[in-house]
């Protein structure tokens, strides 16, 4: 398990290289941030936010 803190916690995940070399593509579009981690960490909680606007996550 990684770090935690009050409001974060840290941990690793493992991506096929496709998705990471996208990833890598999205950072000089500055909309996701400037790393990769950064980048994955923003289109996670995009993603979430959308499920829970449509009722699939509460």
């Amino acid at each position: 398990m990684g770090e935690r803190s009050k409001d974060t916690e840290s941990f690793s995940i493992t991506l096929p290289i496709e998705a990471v070399d996208l990833l890598v593509k999205l950072i000089p579009l500055g909309l996701y941030g400037k790393k990769k981690a950064t980048v994955a960490s923003n289109l996670i909680l995009d993603q979430l936010k959308q499920m829970v606007e449509k009722d699939v996550l509460k």
